[in-house]
């Protein structure tokens, strides 16, 4: 069910930002949240297929994220970059391999390195747009609320916190067993 509503979820991603362009409905706020869809996708699918070839795959689910969080302390990495057809291009493998991968129709040696070839083109990806963005960090002024530092401590302690206490089995999760 979940590869089967991802798929669909991947098609009609395809035509609905070709839709918008081609009648003049495109906004920026529309580019945004597809991206950010996009990204929620892409982990949820990651999520799904670490039973498949194991944790690391999570690195593709949580790159977005990772970003943001590297913004919080970094704000230059906020700042809006140009549009590029090749990052287009690697979040769709990101979301088609995901599918494959989750799906569990490759053998297992074919799996994880179809993944790794995919977190591959992911860093490729992001690490060209951290290095665009270093370069124009003077370009542009960016504000930070002062209470991001403390945010971000707070959700890194949080994560720490989750990752020590999470059971090595899933069937094992709980949240009294958190607790």
């Amino acid at each position: 069910l979940v590869v089967t509503l991802a798929v669909i979820a991947l098609a009609t991603d395809f035509l609905d930002g070709r839709l918008a362009r081609t009648n003049g409905n495109a906004t920026p706020f529309g580019a945004k949240f597809d991206m950010e869809t996009d990204a929620f996708l892409i982990l949820a699918l990651s999520v799904y297929a670490v039973p498949v070839v194991g944790a690391w795959v999570l690195l593709i689910g949580l790159a977005r994220y990772l970003l943001l969080l590297a913004g919080a302390a970094w704000p230059w990495l906020t700042a809006p970059t140009p549009p590029r057809p090749w990052a287009k291009f690697v979040a769709a493998v990101q979301g088609i391999v995901l599918a494959v991968v989750a799906a569990d129709v490759l053998p297992h040696a074919g799996s994880e390195w179809l993944a790794l070839g995919s977190l591959a083109l992911l860093a490729e990806s992001f690490g060209y747009q951290v290095v665009a963005l270093w370069r124009l960090r003077h370009d542009h002024a960016i504000h930070r609320w002062p209470g991001v530092r403390p945010a971000v401590d707070a959700v890194a302690i949080v994560l720490v916190w989750v990752a020590l206490m999470v059971p090595r089995r899933p069937d094992q999760l709980s949240w009294s067993g958190l607790l």
